[in-house]
């Protein structure tokens, strides 16, 4: 992802470094080593006689390269909002499994609650305690395996 972020800006600046390479050099020069090796380069050697080599001038892109650099633009900056958001997908999704694992796991304590037995008891707005008798304990215990069933995996 770090390199296709650099990615649009590498390419123009790539393309002006061949430029002013090319522009500042006082010519390349050719010659041939002792062994018949032929080398290049932008200072002539001391040992040698080399020929000077001319460069073709730097042609400005024409209407049809700056169209395709355009589309080729617009394509990785479209693939680049693509994984984004699969990222941000990805992200959300996680999120949402955590959720419900730790929704999974209250449901469950509260079902092992239910189903230790003793005196159970919710508290009432006023702030008195009702036990739930057999009956009710039954129906939590139901409501809790239902919940389980949408909760837990």
């Amino acid at each position: 992802m770090f390199a296709m972020k650099h990615l649009k800006c590498l390419i123009p600046i790539l393309s002006m470094v061949l430029i002013v390479t090319t522009v500042q050099a006082d010519g390349v020069f050719k010659w041939i080593d002792e062994e018949g090796n032929v080398h290049f380069g932008d200072r002539p050697p001391a040992t040698s006689s080399p020929r000077s080599v001319a460069l073709p001038k730097a042609q400005q892109p024409d209407a049809a390269t700056l169209e395709r650099l355009a589309k080729q633009r617009k394509y990785l900056e479209a693939r680049q909002e693509d994984r984004d958001q699969a990222a941000a997908g990805a992200a959300e999704e996680e999120k949402r499994k955590q959720e419900r694992a730790a929704q999974c796991q209250q449901v469950e304590e509260r079902l092992a609650l239910l189903e230790k037995g003793g005196r159970l008891y919710t508290e009432e707005a006023n702030g008195e305690r009702h036990y739930l008798s057999d009956a009710e304990r039954s129906v939590e215990i139901e409501i809790e395996r239902k919940k389980i069933a949408d909760f837990c995996p």
